[in-house]
């Protein structure tokens, strides 16, 4: 699975998502300055990586329609441990495996919604 991950997210995740095998960019490191909402939405679409954030403005489904890339996770983890934080999203990859594609997915620390 290809993921891209947002500056939103500890950038230690990006090493510990490596070492478990998933194919992991972050934001970070493509630019200089810092990417605009829509320039990493088409990234993630035209890499065709699940994109990883904590910006609820991607929960926008008209400005940013989940058909059109290969999965949207919004991780909702406010006051969280990055360890919590972790395991939230390792749930939210694990139960969407199968359906990411065309997949919007709001993690929370008791459940995942999910929204074609």
């Amino acid at each position: 699975m290809k993921l891209l991950l947002d500056a939103d997210i500890p950038y230690s995740f990006l090493n510990k998502l490596k070492n478990e095998g998933y194919d992991v960019v972050d934001v970070r490191d493509i630019s200089d300055h810092p990417l605009k909402d829509e320039e990493i939405f088409n990234l993630a679409c035209k890499e065709r990586r699940v994109l990883v954030t904590r910006d609820l403005d991607f929960g926008n489904i008209l400005r940013y329609p989940p058909y059109k890339s290969s999965g949207i996770i919004i991780l909702r983890t406010h006051l969280l441990s990055q360890e919590e934080m972790f395991k939230i999203l390792k749930k939210a990859l694990e139960e969407g495996k199968n359906r990411l594609e065309g997949t919007l997915i709001i993690a929370t620390k008791d459940r995942l919604r999910l929204r074609k």
